[in-house]
């Protein structure tokens, strides 16, 4: 083995956590999501390697980077492990496992340099390195074979359709906004006032709304293209956890092909859930180098350890993004051509850090599963929407406006239960429809998948058929099983 091969362990060990992620989620992370933190990690290590360098020759360097990669690895773990599953929290967890590390990194560096090893040492990682390699690549190689299916053009929804009326559309998806049901039964909380604002101005809102898959990955697919996504499980089999092909209909969807084909100028906001659409979306803004946002956090949550500054990257850019919709809608208004926005927003999901009063706060303690926090910041929801939906209607009044959620609030689920009141804690979400002018004939009861086909129908003169409302039911484990439960939703769907 060449010496300059032994001395490119520290690359490896550097790109290893990441590796790590992406194999143990292959199955719902695109394979380009990974380019730039994988870019991102390398230049991180080069640039710590030739720092060190200035001191040290190449040997000692590549030895050093890789005892602090390693010891660094192992502490970011270590954190995440005590604060997310065991939820240890306390004020100097984070100084007492930075000065273990410490303590650590320098006595192995010591040890190192004083007994002469550099050599064996340099075996030991470069041997450890590609050993992982050659454990994690495998996984991710053979889960591409198994599931190199062709994806063919499945829908059979004719778009090239004329609309008569081409007014500006914003739509503004809430993620995670539990419906009226599910806020009466696990929050004892109705929005009453929040859908008496909406009507106020001018929202259509039906009595019911129910999503027709009970998490996102299901969920938008089937919302953005108006039509169920039965033929997956059945292309892909039920035991297969492959999500990447709803992923990729989600972002080549009907919806915006039909925006295109009618001339709208298609833009897309990072509004902390990433930004939807590749095919036929014009614009892209307020995030331009973002990644997908489960790795980002995993990511961030091994690479960057310290509590604060983890905070700040992870929750501070939720922030910022909000601020940069609020800031970009505040500024639209019409234009030579009609303009659609699509606005997938990290409301009211977790992390929970808002106030009922919108007050921001990066270290908020609530964790995923907390019920009050979760109340919390579904109350700033509403107070975000009604703001969005003013500047709207007052930059561009003759705009029409869809606000909806994609699931409900998910942290109390048993998905293995499918009774009623446990689904509808999956299903039951907020939908609203405001088109300046007209008043929308909406059923009694909704399901998103007839949403865009009712907006539609409004100004076209052949109109989209409206499918027969379904709900189907999964465990995220087994995200291609689905049961048929609309009987169960009987009592509101007739």
């Amino acid at each position: 083995m060449s010496s300059k091969l032994l001395n490119l362990h520290f690359l490896i060990l550097s790109i290893i956590p990441l590796l790590l992620i992406y194999s143990n989620n292959v199955h719902e992370i695109p394979p380009l999501d990974i380019i730039f933190p994988l870019t991102l990690s390398l230049v991180f290590s080069g640039m710590i390697f030739g720092v060190l360098r200035i001191k040290w020759n190449t040997q000692k360097s590549a030895v050093v980077s890789s005892i602090l990669f390693i010891n660094f690895i192992v502490f970011g773990n270590i954190r995440s492990f005590l604060t997310n599953d065991l939820q240890f929290n306390f004020e100097y967890l984070t100084v007492a496992l930075l000065i273990i590390f410490l303590i650590i990194v320098i006595s192995s560096i010591f040890f190192i340099f004083r007994k002469n090893i550099l050599n064996e040492i340099s075996k030991i990682f470069t041997i450890f390195s590609l050993s992982l390699i050659l454990i994690l690549m495998p996984n991710i190689l053979f889960f591409y074979i198994d599931n190199d299916k062709e994806n063919t053009e499945l829908f059979e929804i004719n778009l090239d359709v004329e609309m008569s009326s081409k007014p500006d559309v914003y739509v503004v998806i809430m993620d995670e906004f539990a419906g009226e049901l599910q806020l009466a039964s696990d929050f004892d909380y109705y929005p009453e006032k929040f859908f008496e604002e909406l009507e106020l101005r001018d929202f259509n809102i039906p009595k019911f709304a129910f999503s027709n898959y009970p998490n996102t990955a299901y969920s938008i697919p089937s919302i953005m293209n108006m039509d169920y996504v039965d033929f997956i499980p059945e292309i892909l089999g039920e035991e297969s956890t492959n999500t990447l092909m709803a992923n990729e209909l989600a972002d080549n969807n009907n919806v915006m092909k039909m925006f295109h084909n009618n001339g709208y100028h298609v833009v897309s906001f990072y509004g902390g859930m990433g930004a939807l659409g590749k095919s036929f979306v014009d614009q892209k803004v307020c995030a331009p180098f973002e990644i997908n946002n489960d790795l980002k956090e995993k990511y961030l949550q091994i690479y960057v350890p310290f509590t604060n500054v983890n905070n700040q990257l992870i929750n501070g850019t939720i922030n910022d993004k909000l601020q940069c919709i609020l800031e970009n809608v505040s500024n639209t208004s019409t234009g030579d051509k009609p303009h659609v926005y699509f606005i997938h927003l990290r409301l009211p999901h977790e992390p929970f850090v808002y106030d009922a009063n919108g007050t921001y706060n990066e270290l908020s303690n609530y964790d995923a599963t907390s019920k009050e926090g979760y109340l919390e910041q579904l109350k700033y929801s509403e107070k975000f929407v009604l703001k969005l939906s003013d500047m709207i209607k007052e930059n561009n009044p003759e705009s029409a406006i869809l606000v909806f959620s994609d699931h409900g609030f998910r942290a109390e689920i048993d998905w293995e239960n499918r009774q009623l009141d446990n689904m509808i804690r999956g299903n039951n979400v907020i939908t609203a429809i405001h088109i300046p002018g007209e008043n929308v004939d909406l059923p009694e009861t909704v399901t998103l998948v007839n949403l865009f086909r009712i907006f539609f129908n409004q100004y076209l003169e052949n109109d989209f058929e409206v499918l027969d409302d379904r709900i189907m039911w999964y465990n995220p484990i087994q995200p291609n099983k689905h049961y048929d439960v609309t009987e169960e939703f009987s009592e509101y769907i007739k």
